[in-house]
């Protein structure tokens, strides 16, 4: 048997290493300094984040407050239009006075009153129910009726079916002015009678002039009626044709009807500007898509973000840093112990630092006490080494000398028996009865000493040299039956009754008869020796269906001392003995259910043991299904 190494300092030396690659400070800082880093970069982009958010609401802010100027300055222009119209259709109702001569008088006359105000960029003409344009606020009554029915204004037929609200057509070139303007009118009606309209062109420049005059000079914006059409920008250079709103975004722009403005999911960007903002004007079916040109816009960005993120960096890499070198500082010396004691790990002699730190200095005297230890174990293993080599020597000699033992273990068994037998033969015929039991007795017990001699050589094998058994089919009531006998005068001693319970239906396994017999005899011998004066055996054997899987059980049951429940793991130990008041003066060596629960093992089997002190001991032994040979 080989000594055990108490103190393996390749093992040591391995377990030093591992543990420096595992768990390496070096490799620790490295991976905080790169931690640091990163979080460091995330918080950095956390901020900038934050402060773009923060950007962006402002901006909005403000556009939101440009947008409500917008809004206000064209809801007076249009109210302001709709209120004379309505103002001089009252007064030509008033008049009762329906004649082209006297209608272009009114429009004329209130108009000189109006030029310092929005009509001075209007033109208001006056439509008679047939749908001819025949008088205007410039001209007077026209020569020359112009027919509208041809020119597609939407407002003719929406005018008529809902008088007296200004109805609006899509913008479009004036049909006189040749200026584009946006054409309305106001259906006149007394007592159910449609008297005609009064139809405003406003010119879209000038009221692109007029808005741009409320808001500051980087504000974009874009005006549309409800329905999609472009009517005016406060860039020139934007048209109708450059106006592409994604599908993505045109049920926000034209479909959701908002009272105030509304910031849109993604930005639109036309030519040169970025619009972010919608707003509905009030009673009135135009959008403004409100927003900045890209050159303020990214110029902003530049003066509010960038700063931002440069001394976000710079405080990052600052803190990183002082970070890293405290964290070096206080990392270096834990290193070097580490290396030291990698190095005294490899057998080097290593001198130890001292560190003005308390418990560094600890740490480093502790080091020096484990390289003077390592000096003396490295000796002890040198003599545990030469113990070791000094085992597997006896052990090779033991192995060689074996077969020679066995064989003249074997030599004077084979001449008993021989004898035995001889003297069986001529004492057949004879009347002495008790010579014939004592040469029966002599007969048995060397067979018995043959097959113990069997059963080591087996277990030797099967132990040291790994060599598997050669089994073939046994009949295991049989081999029971002989083995329970040859343990009878064990159970005579003490008066112990031997109850034998085999199933008749036991059937036969595949296993070595020497070694399961050797195990019958072990655990039989021990509830014998061990068992009160007059108790009993008992020793079952039986099939059963466990874990829906058939196996063979073996049991012995007996009426002995029993085993307090600490000393249970030391029974399948060699050379281990339970010592206690009950078994003085019972020989043994402990060696018995150890052999035992190596036949088990070799059988694929498995023991269970279950016992209570004073009351006896019942040790259950069980074989798998593979073993058993089912019978025809």
């Amino acid at each position: 048997m080989k000594a055990k190494n108490l103190f393996n300092l390749k093992t040591f030396k391995r377990n030093v290493l591992n543990l420096t690659k595992s768990f390496s400070l070096a490799n620790l800082h490295l991976h905080f300094s790169v931690c640091v880093v990163i979080i460091t970069v995330c918080v950095s982009i956390i901020f900038a984040v934050l402060k773009y958010k923060d950007f962006q609401k402002e901006k909005n802010y403000y556009l939101l407050e440009q947008s409500y100027k917008l809004n206000i300055a064209l809801y007076e222009k249009i109210s302001f239009a709709e209120n004379m119209v309505k103002f001089l259709a009252e007064k030509i109702i008033q008049s009762g006075d329906y004649s082209y001569s006297n209608i272009a008088f009114l429009l004329k006359h209130q108009r000189e009153n109006f030029k310092k105000d929005t009509l001075a960029w209007t033109l208001i003409h006056y439509v008679n129910p047939e749908h001819y344009m025949v008088v205007d606020s410039i001209m007077g009554v026209r020569q020359q009726p112009i027919n509208l029915s041809s020119t597609k204004r939407s407002w003719i037929e929406a005018a008529f079916e809902d008088p007296w609200k200004l109805k609006f057509s899509k913008p479009d070139f004036g049909l006189i002015t040749r200026q584009r303007v946006l054409s309305t009118a106001l259906g006149m009606q007394v007592k159910n009678k449609f008297i005609g309209y009064l139809s405003i062109a406003i010119y879209l420049e000038k009221i692109s002039k007029s808005l741009q005059s409320v808001v500051d000079k980087n504000v974009s914006f874009i005006l549309l009626d409800t329905e999609g059409n472009f009517l005016l920008a406060s860039d020139p250079a934007i048209n109708e044709q450059s106006i592409k709103i994604p599908e993505a975004l045109k049920y926000e722009v034209f479909r959701l009807k908002h009272s105030n403005s509304y910031l849109l999911s993604k930005p639109i960007k036309i030519d040169n500007h970025i619009f972010t903002l919608k707003m509905n004007t009030e009673n009135y079916p135009f959008i403004f898509l409100v927003g900045q040109d890209t050159v303020n816009y990214y110029e902003q960005f530049k003066q509010e973000i960038i700063p931002h993120i440069i001394k976000n960096i710079t405080l990052g890499v600052v803190f990183i840093t002082i970070l890293l070198f405290l964290s070096y500082i206080v990392v270096r010396p834990i290193i070097e112990l580490s290396n030291a004691a990698d190095n005294i790990s490899k057998g080097a002699n290593v001198e130890i630092p001292e560190y003005e730190a308390l418990e560094l200095n600890n740490l480093a005297s502790q080091l020096a006490n484990i390289q003077n230890i390592t000096k003396d174990l490295r000796l002890k293993q040198a003599e545990l080494t030469k113990a070791n080599e000094n085992l597997r020597n006896a052990n090779e000699f033991i192995q060689s000398n074996m077969s020679f033992l066995s064989h003249e273990l074997r030599n004077p068994i084979s001449s008993i028996i021989g004898f035995a037998k001889l003297l069986k033969k001529k004492l057949s015929d004879a009347e002495d009865k008790e010579n014939r039991e004592y040469t029966e007795f002599i007969y048995n017990i060397a067979v018995h000493q043959d097959k113990q001699i069997n059963f080591f050589l087996k277990l030797f094998e099967f132990q040291e040299r790994g060599k598997k058994l050669e089994y073939k089919e046994i009949n295991l009531t049989e081999v029971i039956q002989s083995n329970i006998n040859m343990v009878m005068h064990h159970a005579n001693k003490k008066g112990v009754r031997v109850i034998l319970n085999i199933a008749s239906d036991l059937p036969n396994m595949i296993g070595d008869d020497i070694m399961i017999g050797q195990m019958v005899q072990n655990f039989a011998t021990n509830g014998a020796k061990y068992n009160k004066q007059g108790g009993s055996l008992e020793v079952k054997a039986f099939t059963r269906v466990h874990n829906r899987k058939k196996e063979i059980v073996i049991q012995f049951k007996d009426t002995g001392i029993g085993i307090e429940e600490k000393d249970l793991q030391k029974l399948f130990k060699k050379f281990e003995r339970i010592q206690n008041d009950r078994n003085v003066g019972v020989m043994g060596y402990g060696l018995g259910l150890a052999f035992a629960k190596t036949c088990i093992i070799a059988h694929d089997g498995e023991i269970n043991v279950a016992s209570e002190p004073g009351k006896g001991t019942v040790f259950g032994i069980s074989f798998p299904r593979a073993r058993i040979v089912e019978k025809l």
